[in-house]
């Protein structure tokens, strides 16, 4: 019996060991990838999959960076301070507006 459960702690142990390494992987390969919209798309990804904000400021398109990457994920999170992060004044507005219930949140394209 023991066996298995420190079998079973190693699996769970390499997986999230390999998860973090694909992770950090992924930043880099978007970072590798030729400007333009897919590799906007590829940060916006990985910004979303791990919650992380600091990825949307590798976007180079406003609309997505703002609206679709910060304010995304200051939904998902239900963190108001996040956007702060945004720069433009619409989307800002937009995203308080979201969170304090006073505007609807419409999903962009799916990733």
């Amino acid at each position: 019996m023991e066996e298995k459960y420190f079998l079973a702690v190693l699996v769970v142990f390499g997986a999230l060991m390999l998860f973090g390494c694909i992770q950090k992987q992924t930043v880099e390969i978007c970072s590798a990838m030729p400007a333009g919209n897919d590799k906007n798309q590829c940060f916006r990804a990985v910004a979303k999959a791990q919650n992380d904000t600091s990825i949307c400021a590798s976007i180079d398109d406003d609309v997505l960076k703002n609206y679709w990457c910060y304010r995304e994920i200051a939904y998902d999170t239900k963190n108001p301070s996040l956007c702060e992060l945004i720069t433009d004044k619409d989307a800002k507005d937009s995203c308080y507006g979201i969170l304090n219930g006073s505007r609807r949140f419409e999903r962009g394209v799916r990733i």
